[in-house]
C-alpha cells in the first residue's frame, strides 16, 4: 500500500497565526476531538521541516 500526503491550505490574518500554531501543534490539553493521540504528535510533518530537510532537491534526488 502506498503512502499519501494530504495538504489543507487556508489564508489567515497574521494576528491569527499564533493561535493557529498552538492549535495545530496541539500545545494545549483542550481538544474537542477526543480521538487525538498526542503521543503520536511528533510524527506530524510540517512544511517548514520538510523544506529544511529537502531544500530545493528534486523529487527524484530525495531518499525517503
Amino acid at each position: 500500500m502506498g503512502s499519501t500526503i494530504s495538504w489543507h491550505i487556508e489564508k489567515h490574518a497574521s494576528g491569527d497565526v499564533g493561535g493557529l500554531q498552538i492549535h495545530n501543534q496541539r500545545l494545549t490539553n483542550h481538544h474537542s476531538n477526543k480521538r487525538i493521540d498526542v503521543s503520536k504528535s511528533h510524527e506530524n510533518l510540517h512544511a517548514q521541516s520538510i523544506r529544511q530537510k529537502f531544500g530545493e532537491m528534486s523529487y527524484l534526488e530525495r531518499d525517503c
